[in-house]
């Protein structure tokens, strides 16, 4: 079905097991009702463990050299994005 929503995947390299257990409690079953959506999210330990574990995973996959840029994977460090290719670099 297209209907321009986001599938909702996100892959959070966290900086402590406190903020992991925060964010799980957070949002584990958390109800998204804006736009009347129907979607609960489920928060899960995701088979790839760390930050440069996933930039090496997605640095060969499709979704990275998607034509529109909010389809690509995004790094952030701290509230600021970082380039894909210099988080590679900076491995």
């Amino acid at each position: 079905v297209q209907n321009r929503n986001n599938v909702g995947y996100a892959f959070i390299n966290f900086t402590s097991p406190a903020s992991a257990e925060r964010f799980f409690e957070m949002f584990s079953e958390h109800e998204f009702r804006k736009h009347h959506s129907r979607k609960v999210s489920n928060v899960s330990a995701a088979h790839v463990q760390g930050l440069e574990a996933n930039l090496r995973h997605f640095e060969n996959r499709a979704v990275r050299h998607a034509r529109n840029d909010q389809y690509r994977p995004v790094v952030l460090s701290g509230t600021r994005r970082i380039d894909f290719e210099d988080a590679l670099a900076a491995l």
